[in-house]
């Protein structure tokens, strides 16, 4: 039984960033999630980075993060990438190596950590705080304006409308 998808229309938030010993490693109570839960929290995670609520973009955004978790972690909040290059340093509590990519957007913890939004968990595991941080990223580390202005070429960049995906 999937834990229900808590959705609140929050208003946007600042980054605030984390130290990463501050990641928390507590894994989601649950497996992966149907396409409505994961477009519920990417919208609540736009709502947070500041993303106009106008359908039109908030529908390129969806393509994009659904895409997204489809390639990276076929929607398993608790996904771990334990063989990729990140996946160095000692073990951790949730028995991966320290840098090993996690959750929905495959983060790093120090990437999470530096991305991190306001008002969501600590832990790279929550679905809405790995979509807020990695939204966050995007936006910061791909010139991707919360209006649009560069979410084409990105999205383009990742696969979308190929069926095919690439890693960011």
């Amino acid at each position: 039984v999937q834990p229900a998808i808590h959705v609140e229309r929050r208003a946007p938030q600042a980054p605030q960033p984390l130290h990463p010993s501050q990641v928390s490693l507590e894994r989601y109570p649950g497996g992966q999630l149907s396409r409505e839960q994961t477009a519920a929290l990417i919208d609540q995670a736009l709502t947070i980075n500041g993303v106009p609520n106008d359908p039109n973009l908030r529908a390129q955004w969806q393509q994009l993060y659904q895409h997204m978790a489809e390639g990276e972690s076929a929607r398993n909040p608790n996904a771990v990438n334990t063989y990729d290059s990140n996946a160095t340093g000692a073990r951790q509590a949730d028995g991966a190596p320290a840098n090993s990519s996690r959750g929905m957007w495959q983060c790093i913890p120090t990437t999470f950590a530096a991305y991190h939004m306001a008002g969501t968990s600590t832990s790279i595991y929550d679905p809405v705080a790995s979509a807020a941080a990695s939204i966050n990223y995007v936006m910061n580390r791909y010139h991707v304006a919360p209006t649009g202005e560069g979410l084409a070429a990105f999205a383009a960049a990742r696969g979308v409308g190929r069926g095919t995906y690439t890693g960011y």
